[in-house]
């Protein structure tokens, strides 16, 4: 499930053909998006039995000859290709083109789907059987491990594997989430963050409380390292942590649900890591201070930005993170 460079030929100065090394295997999945093929391949390995699977970003197989090269020792030889085509058609037509005719040729299972939540008809009139790919597409806007699991085993049972088939479970636009054990119901993530574990000594009550908000979309694709990381660091310090996974605080389901959680436990700092997820100075924005019924009433409270470590925040260095009608804090 590597993807290797093993060698490079440069046919202009704009391109180079790059085969990835690649031996054949059952699935085949392909992406244009770091999240995805790393979520499968995670589903994969924690689900003994599985056919044997092929993972490669679609972003390396932009030269025609390292798609004719993948095409012919790969994706030919494969039994069930699935590729997920960030930004439609055009964005990878050659590829496309080129593994339809692989399949029809070997009689290998295509389907191709958006990468996103909007159908695409033309991506789907390539797929060999497009009610499977309807499935698959059904599983991947579930998101989750736990779905992703649930469509490997599906492809499975369609290799001849025994067993029921499982439909995806969509998660909500908002919740609480726990490393190790997914989604929490409110009351059982509450009970969590109020408990902390110091450098020195036993747990104990936890008298600060951080809630942590994430990307919905980082949890769907198993991209939650640095978070664990964190929620680690803080509850070793003796403060409690809440994490809230959220598609956008601009969206009433997910404000709800972090609405919800302010007014069960006022935390005492908010940690945001999402950005651009709503204008702080809205009116009626979640965290802000104040009466009207679809705003939490946090109050004073201090507010960090956390952004990640492939770049600055992209909103700018000392932007500040309103949390309550007066309490501000700075980057």
């Amino acid at each position: 499930m590597h993807l290797v460079r093993i060698d490079a030929v440069s046919l202009d100065e704009g391109e180079a053909a790059v085969d990835l090394g690649q031996e054949p295997g059952d699935l085949v999945v392909l992406s244009f998006t770091d999240s995805d093929l790393a979520a499968v391949g995670q589903a994969h390995a924690g689900e003994p039995g599985l056919p044997s699977l092929r993972l490669a970003k679609l972003a390396r197989l932009r030269h025609p000859l390292s798609v004719d090269l993948y095409v012919e020792r790969v994706v030919a030889r494969a039994r069930v290709v699935v590729i997920r085509c960030l930004g439609g058609l055009d964005y990878w037509r050659y590829g496309i083109e080129r593994c339809a005719e692989a399949a029809r040729a070997h009689g290998v299972v295509l389907a191709v789907l958006p990468g996103d939540d909007r159908p695409d008809p033309r991506l789907a009139a390539f797929s060999t059987d497009p009610d499977l790919a309807g499935q698959l597409d059904a599983y991947f806007r579930a998101g989750g491990l736990d779905n992703l699991r649930r469509m490997l085993r599906r492809l499975a049972i369609r290799l001849g594997a025994d067993g029921p088939v499982e439909p995806p479970v969509p998660l909500p636009r908002g919740f609480p989430w726990c490393p190790g054990c997914g989604v929490l119901p409110l009351e059982a993530a509450l009970a969590a963050a109020g408990t902390a574990v110091p450098l020195a000594g036993a747990r104990r009550a936890a008298e600060p409380v951080a809630l942590l908000l994430i990307y919905r979309s980082a949890v769907l694709g198993g991209d939650t390292g640095p978070f664990v990381a964190l929620i680690a660091a803080l509850r070793a310090r003796g403060i409690g942590v809440l994490p809230m996974a959220v598609s956008s605080l601009k969206e009433p389901q997910a404000a709800a649900a972090v609405a919800a959680a302010v007014r069960a436990r006022r935390p005492d700092l908010v940690i945001a890591a999402t950005a651009f997820s709503a204008r702080e100075d809205e009116a009626g924005f979640v965290l802000a201070g104040g009466r009207g019924p679809r705003r939490a009433r946090l109050g004073l409270c201090q507010g960090l930005r956390a952004a990640g470590s492939g770049g600055p925040d992209p909103r700018g260095p000392g932007r500040a993170v309103r949390c309550g009608d007066r309490g501000r804090a700075r980057r």
